[in-house]
């Protein structure tokens, strides 16, 4: 006989609620190089119990028994130890084409963010857009510019870096940024980021509360003509270009749900 999901997690909320269960989560996770043991994705990452707490308390602490998951995986695992059937073929091929378009765990929303004390303007947009000419052209010299590609520049590295190391820390320096905006006092923030699906934009709207969205929907070509034409930009052509296809096809797929005004530039 199955187990509701609310009892499973009731037991593991005793473990995950303590200090020291913070201290470990984040052990796990640099033991695991910081991406799922199941898929490999490295966004909205969970340390999950091999063996489940409400059967094996014993091991609720012991870092044999911990790995590191996505959501999604960490959800199907759930669901099985709950006691409930594996998805039929038809319903997972829908989660999998719902997957391709963007899903939670693909977002770099960090965890716990707090509401921000200042108001935030969040500019998308797939990359060679114009986002961080946007904000330059916006932004007062008092304001605070949240760009994952400075962040990486700030860790010795360049934008669209591949080096796992690099990207780990520009993701922590990122986070701390954004972290900090529930203490700012004055000014505003930018936050650029890619978000090409609405449930996402709808997503940091709600974490950080004073925020507002502008869409720049560049046409795939220019920002293709952009990337390849900038020689900054030669050592990730083919990565950038792919990613401007792939926002394209969330965004013009997802633009019925969540309509929006997309920015002139």
């Amino acid at each position: 006989m199955g187990v509701s999901r609310k009892e499973h997690a009731r037991h593991s909320k005793k473990v995950t609620a303590t200090r020291r269960w913070q201290v470990l989560r984040h052990q796990i996770l640099e033991r695991d190089g910081w991406q799922c043991q199941c898929c490999g994705e490295r966004r909205r990452l969970e340390v999950d119990h091999v063996k489940p707490v409400r059967t094996h308390p014993e091991l609720s602490f012991d870092s044999r028994n911990l790995q590191v998951l996505c959501g999604s995986c960490h959800a199907r695992k759930t669901r099985i130890e709950c006691g409930h059937k594996e998805k039929s073929p038809e319903r997972k091929a829908w989660a999998d084409a719902v997957a391709a378009l963007g899903t939670p765990s693909t977002w770099s929303i960090p965890h716990g963010l707090k509401p921000s004390a200042v108001p935030v303007t969040i500019v998308c947009g797939p990359p060679g857009a114009g986002k961080t000419t946007y904000v330059q052209g916006k932004a007062s010299e008092h304001d605070t510019v949240i760009d994952f590609d400075q962040c990486l520049q700030s860790v010795g590295g360049r934008a669209w870096d591949s080096d796992r190391e690099l990207v780990k820390a520009a993701f922590r320096v990122r986070d701390q940024q954004l972290h900090a905006l529930a203490d700012q006092r004055n000014a505003r923030a930018w936050l650029i980021v890619s978000a090409p699906s609405g449930a996402e934009r709808a997503e940091w709207k709600r974490q950080l509360r004073r925020a507002s969205v502008v869409i720049l929907a560049t046409e795939a070509d220019t920002c293709t003509a952009r990337i390849r034409s900038d020689p900054e930009r030669h050592h990730a052509v083919e990565q950038m270009c792919a990613s401007v296809e792939r926002w394209w096809r969330i965004y013009a797929a997802d633009l019925a749900a969540f309509p929006a005004t997309p920015a002139k530039e």
